[in-house]
């Protein structure tokens, strides 16, 4: 599928949701950029299976990895920090 989207005019952005560890978001960022998808990152880091709420402190805690690897993290979250 990959072969047929112009990737000058669309950019594939790699999403962490699913996730459930900052380690686990991490290893997943990396593997789609290592696919050749993006910098770009949707970054997720669930805390509740229930609600599927945000973890925010491992939420932060993969950001403040990915970005110094280089990447542009898009955090989804909520304003309770």
């Amino acid at each position: 599928m990959l072969d047929y989207i112009d990737p000058r005019r669309f950019m594939l952005l790699p999403n962490t949701a699913g996730c459930y560890t900052a380690d686990d978001a991490v290893r997943t960022a990396r593997l789609g950029r290592e696919a050749g998808l993006s910098e770009f990152v949707k970054l997720e880091v669930i805390g509740d299976e229930k609600t599927l709420f945000p973890d925010n402190e491992g939420l932060l805690e993969a950001t403040r990895t990915l970005v110094k690897e280089g990447f542009v993290v898009m955090p989804y979250t909520n304003d309770d920090v």
